[in-house]
């Protein structure tokens, strides 16, 4: 996991490690065996030269060890604002400066997927500092570990933006995708401009069924500042059919048959009628099972059905659905009329495909 450590920096001790060239680094392990927890080494996501990183708040740190906490101090060594916790064991910490619409300042604790831990308001005073850029590279997928059915489409979608000071600056970036699996090392798939704001790219053509690591580089166009997110996207083997049928009206329960695939990997099987979930089996990991349910639709009365049915793996992939227009006849006066089409509404003179 990515550790973020930070001390007390005077402006002499900056100008100390500006000749020795040292900087915080903030990298995350990348996991190659999610059983064994077994570390295959660690990946940079950004590192911040100790002058910039000083410069870009306008004032001194100050962490207090006994209660964990980073302060910022003016020019007259006062601590200003509330202070922040330092929290260790997440994937990259990122620290930024923001102003809102009233011109309040703050200085905001972010993870790696940008999600906010903490922020101090603050108003900077005293002498020192100066305008820095600062980037934000937001994740707007649900993590960093995600799970696909083979031959579905994988889309990461996120957010850049570059600051000035307060100014969001008006030029793009450019990304780039790197992939590898297993312990190879990181090739290059794609390099594109992108405007700022929310972007998303596709990876499915560079996946390969298993884990594959996928790392989304991008790179500020004005200040050339790179930032990371990686991410462990696990490519699964499986699928679902039925061989029920749907072209014949049914009078009571039904019996739905279907055919599980999936090797090493536990499913639960879900089935809707009309939107709502009737039942839930687990599968266990139990590869090219053929099963059978059984749905009691008297409850739901005469006319037609919809019924849906698929299956999710314990890391999260979800099967495509299999839905039917059922057809339960009960001897109504109403005429029920059935279609073998997924889409329950159509414009006029729209073809159905």
């Amino acid at each position: 996991m990515g550790q973020l450590q930070l001390r007390k920096v005077t402006t002499a001790q900056i100008a100390e490690e500006i000749a020795s060239d040292a900087y915080v680094l903030v990298t995350q392990q990348i996991e190659t065996d999610e059983s064994s927890r077994e570390q295959e080494g660690s990946e940079e996501l950004v590192r911040i030269p100790f002058s910039a990183f000083a410069a870009s708040l306008g004032c001194d740190l100050d962490f207090d060890e006994e209660t964990e906490m980073l302060y910022l101090v003016n020019a007259a060594g006062q601590r200003i604002g509330l202070g922040a916790p330092v929290v260790a064991g997440i994937n990259g910490i990122q620290l930024y400066t923001e102003i809102d619409d009233t011109g309040t300042q703050y200085l905001i604790m972010a993870d790696q997927d940008g999600n906010e831990l903490a922020r101090t308001e603050f108003t900077v005073t005293g002498t020192g500092g100066s305008t820095s850029y600062v980037c934000r590279l937001i994740n707007g997928m649900s993590g960093t570990k995600l799970s696909y059915p083979s031959g579905q489409a994988c889309v990461l979608n996120y957010e850049f933006y570059e600051f000035y000071g307060a100014e969001q600056t008006s030029v793009g970036a450019n990304a780039e995708i790197f992939v590898k699996t297993g312990t190879g090392d990181y090739e290059l798939k794609r390099s594109v401009a992108i405007q700022q704001g929310s972007n998303s790219v596709p990876v499915t053509p560079y996946l390969q069924t298993g884990t594959n690591y996928v790392k989304l580089q991008v790179t500020a166009g004005e200040s050339g500042t790179v930032k990371v997110l990686v991410f462990t996207i696990n490519v699964v083997d499986i699928s679902l059919t039925s061989s029920f049928d749907a072209t014949q009206a049914y009078s009571a329960s039904i019996s739905f048959p279907y055919r599980v695939t999936g090797r090493n990997i536990g499913k639960t099987m879900y089935f809707k009628v009309d939107g709502n979930e009737y039942a839930n089996v687990d599968i266990g990991t139990a590869h090219n099972i053929q099963l059978t349910q059984t749905i009691n639709l008297a409850s739901y009365g005469h006319g037609d059905h919809v019924l849906e049915a698929y299956f999710i793996t314990t890391d999260g992939a979800r099967s495509p659905s299999l839905i039917y227009d059922i057809m339960f006849d009960t001897g109504g006066a109403n005429p029920i009329i059935s279609s073998t089409f997924e889409e329950t509404e159509v414009a006029y003179g729209e073809l159905i495909q």
